[in-house]
C-alpha cells in the first residue's frame, strides 16, 4: 500500500512540474564545462586561470604561466602571439586555437 501511495505521489509531483522527471524525452542534454568553453572563446587577453585551464592541455602550471606573461609584458596581440609563453608551442596551440580570440 505505501509504495502505491508513494507511486501516485511521485507521479501527481511530475504531473504538476513540482519535480522535473530525470529523463526528460523532449529536454536536451546538458553541456559540459569543456563543450562550453568550446561554444564560446575564451579571450586570453581577459580570462582567469580558471577559465585558461578549461583549454585543452593547459594546466594549472601553464594557466599561471600565461596570466603572469599578460602582467608583464601586456596584452596578447593575436592567438598565435600566446606562443611567446615559456611551455606552450605551436602543437599545443593547435589544441585549443578554436577556443582561444584576443
Amino acid at each position: 500500500m505505501k509504495k502505491l501511495i508513494s507511486a501516485i505521489f511521485t507521479l501527481i509531483i511530475i504531473q504538476f512540474g513540482i519535480v522535473q522527471p530525470a529523463l526528460a524525452a523532449d529536454s536536451p542534454p546538458a553541456q559540459s564545462t569543456v563543450e562550453q568553453a568550446q561554444s564560446s572563446p575564451i579571450n586570453i587577453n581577459t580570462a582567469s586561470e580558471t577559465q585558461l585551464r578549461s583549454l585543452p592541455g593547459i594546466g594549472a602550471s601553464k594557466a599561471k604561466a600565461i596570466v603572469e606573461y599578460r602582467e608583464t609584458f601586456g596584452e596578447f596581440a593575436s592567438v598565435d602571439s600566446i606562443t611567446k609563453v615559456k611551455g606552450i608551442g605551436n602543437k599545443l596551440l593547435a589544441k585549443f586555437r578554436d577556443n582561444i580570440e584576443v
